[in-house]
């Protein structure tokens, strides 16, 4: 019974959650109070009844067996075990483990026992090269040990538990044993108690092998005689479908593991394409040297045997990435991309606000192949390191990546980065002016003599223009080219190419250069606050910022600034404040904010003010205010003032002459009807009888002289009888 009373006074409470489940145990308790329980003893098995059904305990708690139909470890034999602890083992016992017995338990045995090499296996390259990278970093999996050991893996949201036997561990992946998540659990146990040192575990790396160099030499000669051939016959003499074999040969190259040479063949394919449509975009030059290129790097992987010389002959077809620190990242900007050898899609460019190390740019790649047949880009895809939404939302927040990984400026989208939206970005940041540049030869010393670069890297700047030169579209060419020149005289042109992609940028760039090319003579004035403090408007001499409008007030407002903060408090409510057109009397003023009072205007801008001052009515007499650091303006020495152009159209109300309401006091009217006449009534009569009677008498003549007449001889029946029937109705009526 020695080896059985050893394997129970080891079953804690957590070893036996970890044999089943919490809420097994707990069931189990209940049971173990009001259960009919009887033992009986051979050897080392226990044979327990627990209500009827029979349980075989034996020294390997795992491996008992229960007549009920669970498959697993049941309540029946978790309640049998507990039962047997109270039956078998003394108060010294159950209360007091040997220490010494605890640090080699048959589950801490079995993992010194088990081999690094096998959990490397496990693991496989990708996990366990990822793994290395956040251990050289203090990034493990969070192990809690007691009777079991936990292991948490918040990456992989996965939750290992380690339990003697082993093999009865459990992984909430539900993986074959050993799966990856619990082979890294157990390395990080060996790293942590010196089983294993760190610096011992190297990455896994594909070995090249002989197979895969002739495969290698095989496909580089049979693509170096294709090409040949091309630039032998010609590109008249080539068959119609020479795009396509292209495409065959970019597939055999993929096979054979040279990416370099796959990439450089699509491309080739794409400007055959151009050629047989006589697009215009097709240039020979480009064509042939891109086939001179691929030949020269085929005849160095035909001349190589070493396996691993040959790997980096034929090129990535991923880019390596490793782990860095934290980064804080402020979106910047967002470009379409499509490239010959057959990708599309979007770039992003952020801001590292705490380089510490890293690049101060960096980009995220949303980019797909579009050479296989029939496929076409559908939209922009879902956003990477757990964010809701599509890519476009990492335009909409400032981020925190936590275990980011980089190649070079390009950020991974690996499930173990995680991001975690820190607020809405804010471009009014010191990270953000130290990248504007006002002296262009400056940013052509930093940005194109720098022979360390990568030849695909690219990072997007920021200029400051004094003025606009030219501006001009060329229709032939479809391009657009604007020139702009900095305080010191130095110009540089910026040209687009027009194409269906680009067509945004194309109109925002003619309408630039048409608002910059505009005669506007409005200034403003800019300086800088550095400390918390409150300023007074006004056109009285004693205030901080007087503004000689005599539409002002004495005190017209007042601006407090505190920790990057403004807020306006308009003091003359008989005077109308407007912020970004809209009626106020006060509030808080965000960058680029645009205040508009009687005539005058200004704009904040971080810890900057722009004060309109197009008419030189602006005088300062505040030592809060001060000039601008050298980065974030240009002098005009043609003006009293450090002054920017101001960019407005005439008829924006930052030049136009305010307006003016009159207040009209409120008048009651009322109206009422005509007065009547004295004698309406008689004067009715009257008007009615004269003219009745004047009728009847004209009628009665007309009738004596037509009898009169008759009787003579002179008239017809007709008329006499007409007559008569007149005047009788008349009288009627």
């Amino acid at each position: 019974m020695s080896e059985l009373k050893k394997a129970l006074s080891g079953a804690d409470d957590d070893y036996l959650t970890g044999l089943s489940n919490k809420g097994t145990l707990k069931r189990a308790y209940k049971d173990l109070e009001t259960a009919k329980i009887s033992a009986s003893y051979i050897d080392d098995s226990a044979y327990v009844t627990v209500d009827g059904t029979q349980c075989v305990i034996i020294p390997t708690l795992a491996e008992s067996s229960c007549t009920c139909p669970s498959r697993s470890i049941c309540r029946h034999i978790i309640t049998s075990i507990l039962w047997l602890k109270k039956e078998l083992l003394s108060d010294e016992e159950l209360s007091s483990p040997d220490t010494a017995e605890k640090k080699e338990s048959p589950l801490v045995k079995e993992l010194i026992d088990i081999p690094a090499e096998k959990l490397r296996a496990a693991m496989k390259k990708k996990y366990f090269n990822s793994f290395l990278e956040k251990a050289k970093l203090g990034i493990y999996p969070r192990l809690e040990e007691m009777t079991s050991i936990t292991a948490e893996i918040p990456e992989d949201n996965a939750v290992v538990k380690l339990i003697h036997p082993l093999e009865h561990s459990a992984c909430t992946c539900h993986g074959d044993f050993i799966c990856k998540h619990m082979a890294a659990a157990i390395l990080t146990w060996k790293i942590k108690h010196d089983r294993i040192k760190l610096s011992e575990l190297v990455p896994i790396e594909d070995k090249g092998n002989l197979s895969d160099a002739e495969k290698m030499h095989d496909t580089a000669e049979y693509v170096r005689v294709f090409l040949e051939r091309f630039l032998s016959d010609g590109i008249v003499r080539m068959p119609e479908d020479i795009a396509q074999q292209a495409e065959a040969a970019a597939v055999m190259c993929h096979n054979a593991r040279l990416a370099d040479c796959e990439r450089e063949l699509r491309e080739m394919g794409k400007r055959l394409e151009e050629y047989i449509s006589h697009s215009p975009g097709y240039k020979a030059d480009k064509l042939f040297s891109k086939i001179i290129e691929t030949i020269i790097s085929l005849k160095k992987i035909l001349d190589e045997d070493d396996a691993e010389k040959l790997k980096e002959l034929g090129g990535d077809f991923r880019k390596q990435y490793t782990i860095a620190d934290t980064m804080y990242l402020l979106p910047l900007a967002k470009r379409s991309f499509s490239s010959m050898s057959g990708y599309a899609g979007d770039i992003y460019y952020f801001l590292n606000k705490f380089p510490n190390g890293t690049p101060p740019i960096v980009t995220y790649s949303d980019i797909r192949p579009t050479f296989y047949s029939g496929v076409t880009r559908a939209g922009t895809s879902s956003a990477p390191w757990g964010l809701y939404g599509n890519c476009d939302e990492l335009m909409k927040h400032e981020l925190k990546l936590t275990l980011p990984k980089l190649s070079g400026i390009k950020l991974s989208s690996s499930n173990d980065t995680k991001a975690e939206i820190v607020c809405n970005p804010n471009l009014s940041q010191k990270p953000v002016y130290d990248k504007i540049y006002t002296d262009y030869r400056k940013l052509i010393e930093e940005n194109f003599f720098d022979e360390t670069a990568d030849d695909d890297s690219e990072s997007p700047v920021l200029l400051l223009a004094d003025k606009c030169i030219s501006s001009l579209s060329d229709e032939i060419s479809q391009t657009h080219t604007i020139v702009i020149e900095d305080s010191y005289g130095q110009k540089i042109s910026l040209k687009v190419n027009y194409t269906s992609q680009k067509a945004w940028l194309f109109a925002e760039l003619q309408k630039i250069g048409k608002i910059m090319m505009e005669d506007n003579e409005n200034k403003y004035v800019i300086r800088s606050i550095d400390r918390s403090g409150k300023m007074v408007i006004g056109k009285k001499s004693d205030c901080d910022i007087v503004v000689s409008n005599t539409n002002f007030s004495d005190q017209q407002f007042e601006l407090l600034y505190d920790n990057c903060k403004w807020y306006i408090r308009n003091l003359d409510l008989n005077h109308s404040l407007f912020i970004n057109g809209i009626l106020q009397s006060e509030g808080f003023l965000d960058s680029f904010d645009v205040v508009f009072i009687d005539g005058f205007k200004f704009v904040v801008c971080g810890n900057l003010i722009y004060l309109n001052n197009s008419v030189f009515n602006i005088s300062l007499n505040t030592n809060l205010l001060t000039s601008p650091v050298k980065t974030l303006s240009v002098p005009n020495f043609n003006s009293l003032f450090q002054t920017y152009s101001d960019y407005y159209s005439q008829n924006d109300y930052f030049s136009k002459s305010p307006v003016f309401f009159k207040k009209i006091n409120e008048v009651s009217i009322e109206l009422k009807s005509p007065e009547e006449d004295e004698f309406p009534e008689f004067q009715s009569v009257i008007m009615t009888i004269i003219p009745t009677a004047l009728m009847g008498v004209t009628t009665l003549i007309t009738t004596y002289y037509t009898i009169i007449n008759y009787t003579r001889g002179d008239g017809d029946e007709e008329t006499l009888y007409t007559t008569v029937v007149m005047i009788i109705v008349m009288f009627i009526l």
